[in-house]
Formats: structure tokens, sequence, C-alpha cells
């Protein structure tokens, strides 16, 4: 993914806001396949619960940044998610989350055997 130059702020480096806002999108691309590819897309939501990051390096325009994606682990109705951010192949920041699965109705759901096998793929 190409920096832009709308991701730099006053201090004209990427603000830490938009790194979290790359991660988001990440993190919504890894469940909705997951959710698609298990034939939940329609029926289940999964929402973010908790969120740490640590920004080890700071992101400049112009650049390129890779983001890479991985499920720690998964509970009941959550899915430990991790993100490395990575920049000119050095780790740039790392962000844990947290997530849960909910119905249609907002409850929160079991992670079904299907889900599992395509989140231990993704």
């Amino acid at each position: 993914m190409e920096v832009r130059f709308t991701d730099v702020d006053s201090q004209n480096h990427v603000n830490h806001l938009k790194i979290l806002e790359w991660v988001a999108h990440e993190r919504v691309k890894l469940f909705d396949r997951a959710l698609l590819e298990a034939g939940w897309i329609e029926t289940l939501d999964h929402v973010l619960v908790s969120i740490t990051a640590e920004f080890k390096l700071e992101i400049f325009y112009p650049g390129d940044i890779e983001i890479l994606s991985y499920v720690d682990k998964i509970g009941g109705s959550s899915v430990h998610t991790g993100y490395k951010v990575m920049y000119w192949d050095k780790v740039a920041a790392t962000v844990s989350c947290i997530n849960v699965f909910l119905t249609e109705d907002g409850l929160p759901i079991q992670v079904d055997e299907r889900l599992r096998g395509e989140l231990n793929i993704a």
C-alpha cells in the first residue's frame, strides 16, 4: 500500500490514527473473507472490543507499507488478531485486536467449526 501525502500530519510523518485506520481496513477484509468462505457473510457481524498498538518507527511520505495480519487465538465468541505494519522491511507498528462475532440481533455467538477453519487459514 502506498503512503499518501494526505496520510501525513503537521509533524511530517504518518499520524498514528492513520496507521490504525489501515489496520482496521485489513481487519475487516480478514473477517469478511472468512465469513464469506464459511457461509456466514449475510448473518453474522464482527465488532472490535479492544485494540492495543505499539508504534516502533515513524512512517514518512513517500513510501510503501505492508500489513501482515494473523489470528492469535480463537475463543468462544472472540477472535484475537494481530497485525504488523511493515515499512521498508522493518516493523513500524504492531497492533493486537479482540473481536467478537454477533448475530443479527447483536448478541455474541460462538465461533463455529466452519468459521474457525477459515480463520485458521486466513
